[in-house]
């Protein structure tokens, strides 16, 4: 699996690229294709939706929505188009919502789409209905479109009981509310928390007394007048009844330098480390979930770890793709 990934260096520009198709107005597309037919227009927005570039289809299903306003299946993957642009974050609900009721056979997994307009609208309720709906009707519970619903259904779930907390919560339940986390925290440092798409186990980096290697010096290396404490990777499930269970700390991932929680794969199978070695600044390793034990970890391949420091990351839920911090030379300076 890992092979398959791609890796990508962050730059500052890739901001910037983000919203290159609103430097463009609407007007500009149709006077871009005035002299374009329908059935080009058809295949370009076909071609680039197919591939997955959906910012780059919404022009041309944009201006075929304008000639053609009652072709339900351009104004379906026009909606599913603006599901990616996010400062018109109403537009995909206003073009899908009116096809609810449809029976063209084309417009294949239109509630979960609905799901998603909603969700981002942050109506999570509604949300929450679509996705339900969506899953309900799904023969094949092994696509990647079922595993993304259910991964968006959970969100939706943990968002309103978080709003419900908030709601509820009072200036005097905040030390409550923190005791509850306990099994969790403590008076020392747990961050970069990562969880599976059902979230029934959490893994994060613990810094503390009860650090594999202890104090550690400027270099990472053992030293019992170091400046920190070492870090170490730490893991809670959830108990059946919503909360984190007592933690307790992945021993075969841990050494004596730092050996921090990354990101972890939506079925929560992979987890990524990373690790500060004496031949390197800082690299990212990987760890296989084989029944309740963690593999030993190993280097990322393809070109991903340098001489350099990488460090963060983030898989895209099909883990086709990583995300990742590095300084190694060609980037806008430090870490990119």
């Amino acid at each position: 699996m890992i092979g398959k990934y791609k890796w990508i260096a962050l730059v500052a520009v890739s901001l910037f690229f983000c919203y290159t198709s609103h430097a463009q107005t609407q007007q500009d597309w149709i006077n871009q294709f005035k002299d374009k037919k329908d059935s080009w227009l058809s295949s370009e927005g076909d071609k680039f939706f197919s591939s997955g570039n959906l910012r780059e289809a919404l022009k041309y299903y944009y201006v075929l929505h304008e000639r053609k306003p009652k072709d339900e299946l351009i104004q379906y993957r026009l909606g599913i188009c603006y599901l990616y642009k996010s400062d018109e974050p109403d537009k995909s609900w206003e073009l899908l919502s009116p096809l609810e009721n449809s029976k063209n056979k084309k417009l294949e997994n239109l509630t979960f789409y609905l799901g998603r307009a909603q969700h981002i609208k942050g109506n999570y309720e509604e949300a929450n209905k679509y996705y339900t709906q969506f899953l309900s009707a799904q023969k094949d519970t092994t696509t990647e479109l079922y595993r993304r619903g259910k991964y968006f259904l959970q969100q939706t779930i943990s968002a309103q009981k978080v709003i419900k907390r908030d709601l509820e919560l009072k200036k005097n339940d905040v030390v409550q509310v923190l005791l509850q986390n306990r099994n969790v925290n403590t008076d020392y440092d747990e961050y970069m928390p990562v969880t599976d798409a059902d979230e029934t186990k959490i893994i994060y980096t613990y810094r503390g007394p009860k650090s594999k290697g202890g104090m550690l010096n400027e270099n990472g290396d053992p030293d019992p007048n170091g400046a920190f404490y070492g870090e170490d990777i730490y893991e809670a499930l959830r108990t059946p009844e919503g909360d984190w269970g007592t933690s307790h700390p992945i021993d075969n991932l841990n050494t004596e330098r730092n050996d921090g929680a990354v990101a972890l794969s939506a079925d929560g199978q992979t987890l990524f480390i990373y690790r500060n070695r004496p031949d390197s600044s800082g690299n990212i390793y990987y760890s296989k979930l084989i029944g309740n034990q963690w593999s030993n970890p190993a280097a990322l391949p393809g070109g991903i770890n340098s001489e350099y420091w990488e460090g963060s990351a983030c898989l895209a839920f099909n883990e086709n793709m990583i995300i990742f911090s590095s300084e190694r030379p060609g980037g806008y300076g430090g870490r990119d």
